[in-house]
């Protein structure tokens, strides 16, 4: 027995060492830009005239950015380019819902099968767990649309590339203090 469980530890580390070395073996990632990072994904480029056009980054060169959104194609000279920022990933409402449907699903049996359901008749044990179940689907539909409604972005680009620091003093009636800006 003791040799089988010596075997079976030979065994897996020479697994895990064979699986290490070909993930050692791959070239090191390119060294890219966030903008060049950020091809086929969601962003938003606001020009300098104030303009924002969102949609999906399909190309870009030195002279020109290329975003599509909203049935329409838009070539932006870099030089008009103020900001570029990459939108967080949009979350789907189908699958919170199914998943709040699923968890209300187990909640509404679990209730039913420790008690918390009183009534005894077949029929007000399917409606029991259907209610949660449907209350389950609701808070996912609407965790979902509220994550969608707030989600965030990140600035990829800025036009000036310049960092800075700012801190002003506030004063008014009621209170003092200081109000900063930090652009890194």
């Amino acid at each position: 027995m003791r040799g089988y469980h010596v075997c079976l530890v030979a065994l897996i580390t020479f697994a895990a060492l064979a699986a290490a070395t070909p993930a050692m073996a791959q070239d090191p990632p390119l060294n890219r830009t966030p903008l060049e990072l950020a091809l086929h994904k969601e962003v938003r480029v606001i020009t300098k005239d104030g303009t924002s056009r969102n949609g999906r980054l399909i190309g870009m060169t030195p002279e020109q950015i290329v975003v599509v959104g909203g049935g329409h194609r838009y070539e932006i000279p870099m030089k008009d380019v103020l900001r570029v920022d990459r939108r967080a990933p949009s979350v789907s409402v189908r699958k919170s819902t199914l998943i709040g449907l699923g968890v209300g699903l187990g909640f509404g049996t679990v209730l039913l099968a420790t008690g918390g359901c009183t009534e005894d008749a077949g029929t007000f044990a399917f409606e029991c767990i259907a209610y949660h179940g449907g209350i389950g689907a609701g808070a996912g539909a609407l965790t979902a649309l509220i994550m969608n409604h707030y989600r965030g972005s990140r600035i990829i680009f800025r036009a000036d590339g310049k960092r800075e620091f700012r801190l002003a003093p506030v004063v008014s009636r009621r209170f003092a203090g200081f109000s900063g800006t930090i652009r890194w």
